[in-house]
């Protein structure tokens, strides 16, 4: 098999495992590299001859982040941008990760899911990490697990957790409507809600319930902290429902640990009970429902649930669908 030059974007993940994950699982086909900034491309600088360049999330710039609503310029910038890639590369491949970006303003929703309709069809492929959303031009390929240490991080020991709990983790922001839940809580369920908050007018209003069945951990959790956090809690409730998610990265990592799920329905939930497992996820239809089923939760998994999904979701089952698509594209 002939080894490809692959140019990864963007290639630093600032700790992001996702990013680390399809590295390694690119590099069975050849060398990952960073992609050429437009400068390197100008200049005729490059460093490589590229046969596949891959871009994750370079639709955000759709998006100004001020207002919520469509930044003009910098959709003309991508667009620029993926014509000049396509230039320098036999192939360029699109991963969407969302139908329009979490910050995007109701008003700008529709044109932002349009606009990036557009965008996606310029590619010579598109990646979803939902079978729900495939096409002949969107090809499904897993989102990885998360790849975990077995030893015990030295902080769980000094993290004070409540008795039977359950837990969101993950970063603190308002799309993920904590809040919403934390209102619909009842008083004898605990809840740990843990993760990096920028966001310090948002932190103030989950604080401001003052619930004593509510303990709020605002600040970077490692994986290897929240693996064990996540094994001695009831649960990961998933809490955010909009229709700009394609997947939850929190599922996946409850899923690397083998912990059960409990989620407000998306299109996304359903494919993964309907085509992976059925038990691993209970989903229900609102916050309401969430608060009531949170109080009787049993869920009925066993080692072999545990097992299926994370066959599907491990670095052979990628692989495997990667291959087929840089078969479909001429690349192996």
């Amino acid at each position: 098999m002939k080894k490809l030059t692959i140019g990864y974007s963007p290639f630093e993940g600032g700790g992001n495992s996702y990013t680390e994950s399809f590295k390694r699982i690119l590099s069975v086909f050849g060398k990952v590299v960073k992609t050429p900034s437009l400068k390197e491309v100008v200049t005729f600088r490059m460093p490589y001859s590229y046969d596949l360049l891959v871009f994750n999330w370079s639709d955000s710039g759709f998006i100004n982040n001020r207002n919520g609503l469509i930044d003009v310029f910098g959709v003309v910038k991508a667009f620029l941008k993926l014509f000049v890639f396509k230039i320098i590369s036999k192939r360029i491949l699109f991963v969407r990760h969302n139908v329009y970006p979490h910050n995007t303003s109701f008003k700008s929703k529709k044109l932002a899911t349009k606009l990036i309709n557009i965008y996606e069809r310029f590619f010579d492929a598109c990646w979803v990490h939902s079978g729900h959303l495939t096409e002949n031009f969107r090809l499904y390929v897993p989102h990885p697990l998360y790849q975990l240490a077995a030893n015990e991080d030295p902080l769980f020991a000094e993290t004070k957790l409540p008795d039977k709990f359950f837990i969101v983790f993950g970063r603190i922001v308002s799309y993920k409507k904590i809040d919403n839940l934390i209102e619909a809580l009842p008083d004898d369920v605990n809840l740990v809600v843990c993760g990096s908050c920028s966001d310090d007018a948002y932190l103030k209003k989950l604080s401001a319930y003052k619930k004593s069945n509510v303990t709020i951990i605002p600040k970077y959790i490692s994986d290897n902290l929240a693996k064990d956090i996540i094994a001695k809690s009831l649960g990961v409730v998933i809490c955010h429902s909009d229709e700009d998610m394609i997947v939850s990265g929190s599922i996946i990592f409850a899923v690397s640990v083998g912990a059960p799920v409990i989620a407000i329905e998306t299109p996304f939930i359903a494919w993964f009970q309907k085509n992976i497992n059925a038990k691993m996820i209970t989903s229900v239809a609102g916050f309401p429902e969430l608060g009531e089923s949170m109080r009787s939760f049993q869920p009925q998994i066993d080692n072999a649930d545990i097992l299926s999904c994370q066959d599907h979701f491990c670095d052979q089952s990628v692989r495997a669908k990667v291959k087929i698509s840089l078969n479909q594209l001429g690349l192996i």
